[in-house]
């Protein structure tokens, strides 16, 4: 018997991007999320998926490896959050809550995973006459990935 691929969700919320793809046939292993409340949902919803409070802006994979034993994943998924690029918000290009996508590369250069998965609001390809959008992939291309949008 064929394994499932392995899935990491960080910035998870409830999460729903982790039930699309366990209904895709992925084994995800781990939610974080720095929403106590949300985490609470997220593991009665996920009860073969371990979730966990931590705050990304100071939490780093290393930290999450040893507190979970996780060492390696296939895909890591995920959707920083996305506030100070909304336009239902004000759309500002100075909110830290922009520098978030960084914990997510950071992850990304930790794990190696075989694939990821990004999400975020269509603002996001422009704020910054496109130069956070350009800033983003140029990140994950230098870790050897190949981005398309």
């Amino acid at each position: 018997m064929q394994s499932k691929p392995t899935v990491l969700d960080l910035f998870c919320g409830c999460g729903g991007l982790s039930l699309g793809f366990i209904q895709a046939g992925f084994d995800v292993k781990l939610g974080i999320d720095a929403w106590q409340d949300a985490i609470k949902t997220y593991t009665a919803t996920h009860q073969n998926t371990q979730g966990i409070v931590a705050d990304l802006f100071t939490t780093t994979p290393e930290q999450i490896s040893q507190q979970t034993q996780i060492n390696q994943i296939d895909v890591i998924i995920g959707g920083p959050p996305c506030q100070g690029f909304s336009i239902a918000g004000k759309r500002m290009i100075d909110d830290e809550r922009n520098q978030l996508y960084k914990s997510f590369v950071e992850f990304v250069r930790f794990y190696r995973p075989k694939a990821f998965l990004m999400e975020n609001v269509p603002n996001m390809m422009s704020m910054g006459k496109g130069l956070i959008k350009e800033q983003i992939t140029q990140d994950f291309e230098q870790l050897g990935y190949t981005v398309s949008s």
